[in-house]
């Protein structure tokens, strides 16, 4: 095998120093992406939050700052590793839906993230130390997170609880196969993340103007659930960076009755174990907590050899400046890092411009438009790779969006809605693939296929929005002989706008969009599942129309027409999109 440049193999093992995690594979999905919670010691696991890079630690959080049907969206660069002799950047960015009223007591979030470990361009060498070519090597995370929350009282005790699930498509692309003499330099894997968040939002009055809340939490999640990773070859195994993280903190606010926030300070404590042992083969994982013991590591936020412990802080003034302090600890990783940051809130400014000039434009803008700036350093007591590396976004939400085309009627609170807005619907679809190439199209003889939808949806005046689970697919031949049922299985979600033609019906268009969570081919009479991971995430229109036959029922149809090529790599049918008829009943909860 022809040697790649060493320089190539150093950043891989300066990755593996900066963390006690260099035993398993892909560790770069274990550097956190928030620069609002890397200036606090990364708790994200347990501090009920409003940064929407949250669910990084916690796919239950980072859904605290939607209200209504809203939008966000953030994303930076940033130089990862900067005291390195050469470039590495560091890509995320990330955006969110939220499905759900805020004073509605269940809230549903979807978000998307997209990670990218550019490593720029590398050089190939052979053995004599001679100049081959160059080529650019990267590695990136496709992630699609689910987030539901719930909140209520009970015995006259309020409770918050949020649960969360996370599916990422992880490339990492190290080295063209044309420049290996076997195997592929190219690894792809599908990962899952999963988490739960609990506070109890207490609130006291302390006179007839101002008002304190106090609320402790805690959260739990594992990250990059997988199979193992290969590279080169099939016996060149690692294992996944399947990681445990748990936390408790504990927010206490201030603020005036008219809801003017004062002040805020919260703290957290958390830590973190890979779950992968390798020390004695075959490959195992540990379950639960894996090596943290709740009470000294995160309790008494004390370290050891095998976890990772963080501690942080941050005070709020008004509700638009932020301060940040914390520290990360990695014993065996050599790692004690301390983490500072600041932030600045477009609706603390606003809501103080409100109550100071009395004009209520000020606080109108800040229930549809919020903006902030978080910004957050690293340093070590001594030389580290990972001191100097800073992290700073903009996120720019659109909130109350389903609020701008039905305002609040004189002397209705806006907040209120007396209707549930959800309904369920169930059905079938009737759907086949659109194939490019006339001569493939005629000799597969395509036909359509039959499956089900179930999902759960919301209305806002015009607006529809709703998630659900998709049979698609298509009957066809291949080689002129093999009788194929393909079988694709979507989490879809979806956006319409409705217009009504008379009393009990309407029609409806809009977009659509889903990811492939498993495939399943019937070839003859022999059942095969074949891994989603080549399938690409689907996207297209949807148009149709409801009729009301009850109050509470309806009858809807409507027609998909898919925009995305259906494959991202070869597959025996190519260059192919989804296309379905949906029959469906309705029911208004």
């Amino acid at each position: 095998m022809k040697k790649i440049l060493a320089g190539f193999i150093l950043m891989i093992g300066l990755l593996g120093s900066a963390s006690a995690y260099s035993s398993a594979g892909a560790i770069w999905l274990l550097i956190p992406v928030s620069p609002t919670l890397n200036g606090m010691g990364e708790i994200g696991v347990c501090l009920s939050s409003d940064d929407i890079y949250a669910g990084y630690f916690n796919p239950a959080n980072g859904i605290y700052g939607y209200r209504g049907l809203s939008f966000s969206y953030s994303g930076y660069k940033t130089s990862w590793l900067p005291g390195l002799v050469f470039d590495i950047d560091l890509y995320h960015d990330v955006m969110g839906l939220n499905l759900l009223p805020e004073r509605f007591p269940l809230q549903i979030t979807l978000s998307k993230y997209k990670t990218v470990l550019d490593f720029g361009e590398q050089i190939r060498i052979d053995e004599f130390g001679n100049e081959l070519g160059t080529y650019k090597s990267s590695m990136t995370a496709d992630a699609y997170s689910l987030a539901a929350r719930y909140y209520d009282t009970i015995f006259r005790i309020p409770f918050d609880i949020s649960i969360g699930a996370t599916k990422k498509k992880v490339i990492q692309d190290l080295v063209p196969d044309e420049y290996l003499d076997e195997g592929s330099g190219t690894s792809r894997n599908i990962f899952y993340d999963a988490g739960f968040l609990f506070s109890l939002p207490l609130k006291f009055n302390i006179n007839d103007s101002y008002l304190l809340s106090v609320t402790p939490a805690g959260g739990y999640s594992v990250s990059n659930i997988g199979n193992k990773i290969v590279f080169i070859l099939a016996e060149m195994v690692d294992p996944t960076p399947k990681c445990a993280r748990v936390g408790v903190s504990l927010t206490a606010n201030l603020s005036m009755s008219n809801g003017l926030k004062l002040i805020e300070y919260r703290q957290g404590r958390a830590a973190s174990d890979v779950l992968a042992k390798t020390s004695n083969p075959p490959l195992k994982y540990q379950s639960g907590l894996g090596d943290i013991d709740f009470v000294k590591n995160v309790l008494l936020s004390k370290g050891d050899e095998e976890v990772e412990t963080s501690w942080g802080q941050e005070i709020t003034v008004l509700d638009f400046y932020t301060l940040r302090l914390g520290r990360r600890l990695d014993i065996s990783g050599g790692v004690h890092l301390l983490e500072t940051g600041h932030g600045f809130h477009s609706a603390g400014l606003l809501h103080l411009l409100g109550y100071m000039t009395n004009i209520g434009l000020f606080n109108t803008i800040s229930d549809y438009l919020t903006v902030s700036y978080n910004y957050s350093s690293w340093a070590e007591s001594r030389s580290h790779v990972l001191t100097g590396t800073k992290f700073s976004s903009w996120t720019i939400a659109l909130n109350n969006i389903d609020r701008i085309f039905k305002p609040a009627k004189p002397g209705e609170s806006k907040y209120v809605r007396k209707d549930n807005p959800l309904s369920i619907i169930g059905g079938m679809n009737f759907s086949d693939i659109r194939i490019k190439d006339d001569d493939l199209r005629k000799e597969a003889d395509i036909k359509m296929k039959t499956g089900f939808k179930i999902g759960i949806e919301s209305r806002f005046g015009p607006f529809i929005a709703g998630m659900a689970f998709n049979q698609r697919g298509a009957r066809y031949e291949i080689w002129n002989y093999l009788d194929v049922k393909d079988t694709y299985n979507y989490f879809s979600f979806y956006g319409f706008v409705s217009y009504p033609v008379m009393k009990r019906l309407r029609i409806f268009s809009g977009v659509e969009a889903g990811d492939c969570i498993s495939r399943k081919a019937v070839l003859d009479d022999d059942s095969y599942d074949v891994p989603s991971i080549n399938i690409n995430w689907d996207y297209g229109i949807r148009a149709g129309a409801d009729v009301m036959i009850f109050k509470t029922i309806g009858l809807r149809t409507s027609y998909y027409h898919g925009m995305n090529y259906i494959f991202e790599y070869t597959d025996i049918i190519t260059n192919c999109k989804n296309r379905s008829i949906e029959l469906s009943l309705t029911y208004k909860l």
